[in-house]
C-alpha cells in the first residue's frame, strides 16, 4: 500500500493527527536552522561577550530542559534503533 494512502486514511480516522504532524514538522524545520544561525553569528563576531552569553544560556537548566522536551516530542526513536 502506498504511504500517502496510509497517511490519508489515518488522518481521516483521527483528524487531530494532521495538526500534530504539522506542528512537529514545523518545529523540526525551524528550530535547528535558527539555532545553527545564532551559533554561527556568535562565533563570527569578534567580541567575546556574546560567546560567554551563549555558553551561559546553553549551560542553563532551562535550555537543557527545553532541548530535552523538544527532542522528546518531535523525534521518533524506535526501540533498538541507534
Amino acid at each position: 500500500m502506498d504511504l500517502l494512502l496510509i497517511v490519508n486514511e489515518l488522518v481521516a480516522k483521527w483528524p487531530v493527527l494532521s495538526s500534530v504532524l504539522l506542528v512537529v514538522g514545523a518545529l523540526r524545520l525551524t528550530i535547528k536552522p535558527l539555532v545553527s544561525i545564532v551559533r554561527s553569528v556568535v562565533e563570527l563576531t569578534p567580541g567575546k561577550t556574546d560567546d560567554l552569553l551563549l555558553d551561559k544560556v546553553e549551560a542553563s537548566k532551562v535550555y537543557k530542559g527545553l532541548c530535552w522536551v523538544l527532542d522528546y516530542l518531535t523525534s521518533i526513536k524506535l526501540p533498538g534503533a541507534k
